[in-house]
């Protein structure tokens, strides 16, 4: 209540006209102050990944506060879907999916010059970003870069990102025979130098909307192979813009990254026609001109 009250307050001296919320706590206190600031409401759909016990409470508030905004952004169409689901009005909803600065996540240099790639000169380097929990995967992903090493393919995976997970990651690492070709390298804060690096970037996720880390590997020219969940398949031509494989499949998974370590030709077109999909779709800019477009509905 204290919080609430506070809110109030900044909303009212700031003369606030739109809240935008981007998570159930957020949302409902937009409900909450909608009458009490005279407020519209907008809110930005990013969906649920991590599930715990308290996962169906918050899957309820949301519920209850998104019916009652009079904007609703999906960010992927899955999550569109789900709204609908949810009992969003379709006039009240908009699809605007996720976007990145094309000006900043830009190659400069092949993957062979980055100078992170010293210790795997000639390797096909695969990469992968996120945070450690279970629902990205991490661990089909270091099963299947087993099996790929066992088939006497020269790749090398690195995986950034914190999360609780770490330590099951790296026991699983540890375990393997091929420990040395498999690295945890932590929070890395100049991402899009770890992405000039790759020659591949994999999304191994179980639950995914459309994640931030695909579009700017597909703006950075790194081929993606990624897992046909969430929004993803709805945002990607398979075998044109990126490759398609099942989520928690290791063997699929492991078949994708052969394929993508063994074929040049298919690394160089899925990564041009990524930069062009980028480019042409999913610009900042572009996003943010539907954002103003919902906010003109609201005040007009």
């Amino acid at each position: 209540m204290r919080t609430l009250a506070k809110l109030a307050e900044i909303c009212r001296t700031l003369d606030v006209r739109i809240w935008h919320g981007h998570d159930y706590k957020s949302n409902l206190f937009g409900v909450l102050l909608e009458r009490l600031c005279n407020l519209k409401l907008a809110t930005t759909v990013h969906g649920w990944v991590k599930h715990t016990h308290k996962t169906p409470l918050y899957f309820a508030v949301d519920r209850f506060a998104l019916r009652r905004h009079h904007e609703v952004i999906a960010v992927s169409r899955d999550l569109f879907d789900a709204s609908l689901a949810a009992g969003v009005k379709r006039e009240r909803l908009t699809l605007i999916e996720n976007a990145i600065d094309t000006d900043e996540f830009r190659r400069s240099v092949p993957p062979s010059e980055s100078p992170l790639r010293r210790n795997a000169a000639g390797r096909l380097l695969v990469g992968a970003v996120g945070r450690l929990s279970d629902e990205k995967g991490f661990h089909v992903l270091v099963e299947a870069v087993e099996r790929v090493l066992d088939r006497g393919v020269d790749v090398e995976l690195w995986i950034a990102g914190e999360g609780e997970e770490h330590a099951r990651l790296d026991a699983q690492i540890r375990a393997s025979k091929h420990h040395g070709r498999m690295k945890l390298l932590g929070f890395q804060r100049d991402v899009r130098a770890l992405f000039e690096a790759l020659d591949v970037f994999a999304l191994s996720s179980l639950r995914e909307g459309l994640p931030n880390v695909v579009l700017e590997a597909m703006a950075m020219e790194v081929p993606v192979l990624a897992t046909r969940c969430g929004g993803m398949e709805a945002f990607a031509r398979d075998g044109e813009d990126l490759l398609l494989v099942p989520a928690n499949d290791a063997a699929a998974l492991a078949d994708g990254l052969e394929r993508l370590a063994r074929d040049a030709d298919l690394r160089r077109r899925l990564a041009r026609t990524a930069r062009a999909k980028i480019e042409r779709e999913h610009g900042f800019a572009q996003r943010m001109e539907r954002v103003r477009a919902v906010y003109d509905r609201l005040v007009s």
